[in-house]
């Protein structure tokens, strides 16, 4: 039995930071000089989305918007979280080299 309490947990943690990780990523999608609104930012995440986007228009915001979302910030997001998995992944590596 606990064994399934265990698993019914980490589901619920894994799904909880992937909650966590979507709010993050809609946030700093917002932040910066050009003001995106919080709608703009979810119409123009939502428009690349497959099986989503055909049902979102963004013919309503402007293409520069569009474009420092798409061009400038999501990469740098991407990087991010690409740089932060890195870090855990190698602190993980030498806990367990240094059996520490």
């Amino acid at each position: 039995m606990a064994f399934i309490e265990n698993r019914r947990r980490y589901r619920l943690m894994f799904s909880g930071g992937l909650l966590i990780l979507g709010v993050l990523i809609l946030i700093t999608s917002m932040m910066g000089v050009a003001d995106i609104s919080v709608e703009e930012a979810l119409r123009i995440l939502g428009h690349k989305l497959p099986f989503v986007g055909s049902f979102v228009d963004v013919g309503d915001i402007d293409q520069k918007y569009i474009n420092i979302v798409w061009k400038l910030r999501l990469p740098r997001i991407v990087l991010a979280g690409l740089v932060g998995t890195g870090l855990s992944v190698s602190g993980a590596a030498f806990q367990g080299m240094f059996k520490n």
